[in-house]
């Protein structure tokens, strides 16, 4: 028959430009080299949310057609975290939801303890737009020579 019993993903695979999406994957490849010849340290960043219910659930589905939900809001235990290849970890939690605020807060803790030139690939999201955070990313690159790369529409980047 073909179908296997896994997670439904949440995807934005149907809203990406991919010429821009392949464009962004060759940056990252020369970043990866950079940071392999440890000229700078590569994280890769995010948020996320943990509950006692799961909102996503598993189905039958075909490996070429898999199912595919739209992505959700709610109240849970925040985590935003950066991460890079070796997983060297900086993360924070919260029991409120993440904004504009909160996520400067963060990186400003974050590049304080940032020793070398650094970038950071964050996603698309609406916090990482906002006027109050793209207002900060020049202070920021003067702080500790610190870059952002936005990964736009990347959905499902596997950092290796």
């Amino acid at each position: 028959m073909g179908y296997k019993w896994k997670r439904a993903r949440l995807s934005l695979k149907g809203k990406r430009n991919e010429e821009q999406f392949r464009f962004k994957q060759e940056q990252i490849e020369t970043l990866k080299s950079l940071e392999d010849s440890g000229y700078i340290d590569l994280y890769f960043g995010d948020q996320s949310h943990f509950g006692l219910s799961p909102n996503v659930p598993y189905a039958w589905q075909t490996k070429d057609n898999p199912i595919l939900l739209p992505a959700a809001k709610g109240k849970y235990q925040n985590v935003v975290g950066l991460m890079t290849r070796k997983n060297k970890l900086y993360f924070e939690t919260l029991e409120t939801t993440f904004n504009s605020d909160r996520i400067i807060s963060f990186m400003n803790r974050f590049v304080e303890q940032t020793i070398k030139k650094t970038i950071v690939i964050l996603d698309n999201s609406p916090i990482h737009k906002s006027k109050k955070f793209m207002a900060k990313i020049e202070q920021w690159k003067e702080k500790r020579c610190f870059n952002l790369l936005f990964a736009t529409l990347f959905s499902r980047v596997k950092p290796d």
